[in-house]
């Protein structure tokens, strides 16, 4: 390769090399003789003619830094030509699972026939969500019955099933997978009854099909499911839902568990049924209770249909020990005054719980988190509403700040999180927050909108997660706090990661001082288009090679005359070459 640099007056051969893209056989002997494959990716990213990177993968045993490449890359095409050809997909595994632009993999799906190198993908992977969002697209849904006979992770599998519309496929998932919940809740968005049944006849887990069918019109399927099921419980709770009473009474004469089906009976606006109920169960306290004290029960039957007396049910409620009643009873009313009276008086909060989140009135729910010392189901009620406004009001009041955290880690919509953290002025409860939240990416998205740097410094002491806190660190611009940072972070990669975004080369040349890590440095300076620092750097550094791979990659290298280790150099970084 000398033959192509023998003019010491041209610009070195590996600058010649990334300033002009046709010449990749160049870099494909670069790479044969190179024993850093990271520099060579770094060149490759910088090319636009993947057939270039693709024979640099075939020779290069070192797949990682081909992850490296493919994650900085925005032109799929070339990572889908780079997967068809390699044979060593856990590579491409470990690429897609540090990805977060999954449209890419997508891409890579609908292009490749080749089921089993996603299945392998979807086996390994931990971060499920890409394969579902990929599997939605895909109309190769016999692909998507061998993933979820391998997946372990049935949640991710259920929501993509859940966006499909051809359930034989989803029926051939419910008989491999043991994981009923997941495709219940599939099930429960599908109109197509049959299909259920069919997974009702297999899955051994009838608690959840029962949630499924609660929420079906079409009783004769629920009748079916529960000739064959022996869980009645569940099949009250589904029953209770319906408003065809002759079930329920077919269902009643061969359930022995009649606390349900009172339950279910005061739901019901047929006292008849009730009363025949009554007379033939010996377990009855609610319906006798009533009828002892108030002698009109079937006027209590028609006032839980109706409700729309209210303090009559509070009344009742102070007297009974049996709160899911009315619970029942209060979900329905439209008075919330009401539901926070019984909050006061009841304490068996995760009744109210349910009651509240069906609520559109959340004044009142917060009524009920000031008064409540249970914060769990209040938290539980927060991971159903979509009005984050009230979960921030939530926050404002309540010093148990953990609950919160539980809350946050539950949610996946950061955003109402970085809306509470911009109302609240104690930050210690975020840095609480962030030690105990395994989803940092939302705080970090939090702590960049906080002007306060001193608590990021907090943060980052705290927290054993320092990418999250260099992308955090990465949007500020107050960048002595980020060298505060460097001082206390033992992992410099992220430190550099965080300086690449940065406009700031001072602050970078003070980290280049202080860090003993200096291919960090210089990857990071690789990226800056200021070469003054890079030459102040050179002039620290005795790592001459990395300088050079560096200006490589920069349209401004005047200081390097040549990479021919027997040219001369007159540069600044002179004393660090070999």
């Amino acid at each position: 390769m000398s033959d192509k640099v023998s003019d010491s007056s041209k610009t070195p051969f590996i600058i010649r090399l990334a300033s002009q893209l046709n010449k990749a056989p160049f870099i494909i002997r670069l790479a044969s003789q190179l024993n850093k494959a990271p520099f060579i990716i770094r060149l490759a990213s910088q090319l636009n003619k993947a057939p270039f990177i693709i024979r640099l993968a075939s020779q290069l045993n070192k797949a990682p830094f081909i992850i490296r490449l493919a994650s900085q890359l925005n032109k799929a095409p070339f990572i889908i030509r780079l997967a068809s050809q390699l044979n060593k997909a856990p590579f491409i595994i470990r690429l897609a699972s540090q990805l977060n632009k999954a449209p890419f993999i997508i891409r890579l799906a609908s292009q490749l026939n080749k089921a089993p190198f996603i299945i392998r993908l979807a086996s390994q992977l931990n971060k499920a969500p890409f394969i579902i969002r990929l599997a939605s697209q895909l109309n190769k849904a016999p692909f998507i019955i061998r993933l979820a006979s391998q997946l372990n992770k049935a949640p991710f599998i259920i929501r993509l099933a859940s966006q499909l519309n051809k359930a034989p496929f989803i029926i051939r998932l419910a008989s491999q997978l043991n994981k009923a919940p997941f495709i219940i809740r599939l099930a429960s968005q599908l109109n197509k009854a049959p299909f259920i049944i069919r997974l009702a006849s297999q899955l051994n887990k009838a608690p959840f099909i029962i949630r499924l069918a609660s929420q079906l019109n079409k009783a004769p399927f629920i009748i079916r499911l529960a000739s064959q099921l022996n869980k009645a419980p569940f099949i009250i709770r589904l029953a209770s839902q319906l408003n065809k009473a002759p079930f329920i009474i077919r269902l009643a004469s061969q359930l022995n568990k009649a606390p349900f089906i009172i339950r279910l009976a005061s739901q019901l606006n047929k006292a008849p049924f009730i009363i025949r109920l009554a007379s033939q169960l010996n377990k009855a306290p609610f319906i006798i209770r009533l009828a002892s004290q108030l002698n009109k029960a079937p006027f209590i039957i028609r006032l839980a249909s109706q409700l729309n007396k209210a303090p009559f049910i509070i009344r009742l409620a102070s007297q009974l020990n049996k709160a899911p009643f009315i619970i029942r009873l209060a979900s329905q009313l439209n008075k919330a005054p009401f539901i926070i009276r019984l909050a006061s008086q009841l304490n068996k909060a995760p009744f109210i719980i349910r009651l509240a989140s069906q609520l559109n009135k959340a004044p009142f729910i917060i009524r009920l988190a000031s008064q409540l010392n249970k914060a769990p189901f209040i938290i539980r009620l927060a991971s159903q509403l979509n009005k984050a406004p009230f979960i921030i009001r939530l926050a404002s009041q309540l010093n148990k700040a953990p609950f919160i955290i539980r809350l946050a880690s539950q949610l996946n919509k950061a955003p109402f999180i970085i809306r509470l953290a911009s109302q609240l002025n104690k930050a210690p409860f975020i840095i609480r927050l962030a030690s105990q939240l395994n989803k940092a990416p939302f705080i970090i998205r939090l702590a960049s909108q906080l002007n306060k740097a001193p608590f990021i410094i907090r943060l980052a002491s705290q927290l054993n997660k320092a990418p999250f806190i260099i992308r955090l660190a990465s949007q500020l611009n107050k960048a002595p706090f980020i060298i505060r940072l460097a001082s206390q972070l033992n992992k410099a990669p992220f430190i550099i990661r965080l300086a690449s975004q940065l406009n700031k080369a001072p602050f970078i040349i003070r980290l280049a001082s202080q860090l003993n890590k200096a291919p960090f440095i210089i990857r990071l300076a690789s990226q800056l288009n200021k070469a003054p620092f890079i030459i102040r750097l050179a002039s620290q550094l005795n790592k001459a090679p990395f300088i050079i791979r560096l200006a490589s990659q920069l349209n401004k290298a005047p200081f390097i005359q040549s990479a021919d280790p027997n040219a001369n150099a007159n540069s600044v970084c002179r004393p660090g070459m070999v």
